[in-house]
């Protein structure tokens, strides 16, 4: 079966392609957070160091669907690979 948005790919290169997508994505939200983490050290100023922690909060909800999505994805693998 192909998926239709790429008929070169099968359904599992895309679920695959897909999972590796999110986990670089992850991996980068995880490197921002920590440069953001790292900028609250060293705020002058306390308004920027409460926007730069809202980023961080932001960053965070992101890495929550990232998470989601990345299970999500790992299920369906985890399905055709039991089958």
């Amino acid at each position: 079966m192909n998926q239709y948005a790429n008929p070169n790919l099968t359904q599992r290169q895309q679920v695959e392609a897909s999972l590796e997508a999110i986990e670089l994505r992850m991996a980068a939200v995880d490197e921002m957070m920590e440069d953001a983490n790292a900028a609250t050290d060293t705020a002058l100023d306390y308004v920027t160091a409460q926007v730069v922690a809202q980023h961080v909060s932001i960053l965070n909800g992101s890495k929550i669907q990232l998470e989601q999505e990345r299970q999500r994805l790992a299920n369906i693998i985890a399905v055709w690979d039991a089958a």
